[in-house]
């Protein structure tokens, strides 16, 4: 189309889309976004999704439901939660290019900065909250701290909530079951609080209990 264009230079690129493009469709059917935008809860489930690809999709869901809620006439609010967070809201850099990741983190920042306005809310879940961008971090209101022992976390917490006292940043390495220390702009003061579970919903989340596991084990009766 452009006459002057050396071909061999867009061979590689054609390659690399490709091979998203083959990618993609291993996992994705195209729907029409309406559907899920109206259901009161819709869960998308990325464990069974390539590393490569478990960003993109992440990207592409979060801004598909973003841009339609900006231009949503209704009062409605919208939540995305976005568990295990850490893996797709990481500041550092993986190997996709540069340009890709500025414009995730740009798109994400953007969501969390400006999507109040418009009625859409992010809650994010993460076990490394160090790991994730310090912009995204610093736009949080409300916390909600279970144990952390690493110091990069710890100090992360301490950098981006001016609401956390020093009692209550010292409990935190040894809070223990169901624990967590609850801060933010919606509480008045830190508050210790202890999470109570029904029985029918309870989360199968135990800890391993290695002495009862070896005394069952037959090699260990043997």
């Amino acid at each position: 189309m452009y006459k002057g264009m050396q071909l061999e230079w867009l061979k590689p690129v054609v390659g690399r889309l490709e091979s998203l493009f083959s990618s993609v469709k291993k996992y994705a059917v195209i729907k029409n976004a309406t559907e899920c935008y109206a259901k009161g809860i819709s869960v998308f489930n990325l464990k069974n999704v390539d590393m490569e690809c478990k960003g993109t999709f992440a990207l592409l869901l979060s801004k598909m439901f973003y841009e339609k809620k900006k231009y949503d006439p209704t009062c409605v609010s919208f939540h995305l939660i976005i568990d295990e967070a850490h893996n797709i809201l990481n500041s550092f850099k993986s190997t996709h290019s540069d340009v890709w990741e500025d414009y995730r983190l740009t798109t994400f920042e953007s969501m969390i900065k400006e999507g109040r306005k418009y009625g859409f809310f992010l809650t994010i879940a993460s076990q490394r909250p160090a790991d994730i961008s310090p912009t995204i971090m610093s736009q949080i209101h409300n916390y909600i701290i279970h144990k952390l022992v690493n110091d990069k976390d710890l100090q992360m917490l301490e950098n981006t909530m001016p609401t956390l006292d020093a009692f209550s940043k010292s409990r935190i390495p040894t809070l223990g079951k169901g624990e967590a220390v609850l801060t933010g702009r919606a509480f008045g003061m830190p508050s210790l609080i202890k999470v109570d579970y029904e029985e029918y919903s309870r989360p199968d989340s135990d800890d391993v209990d290695l002495v009862k596991a070896w005394s069952n084990s037959s090699e260990a009766s043997e």
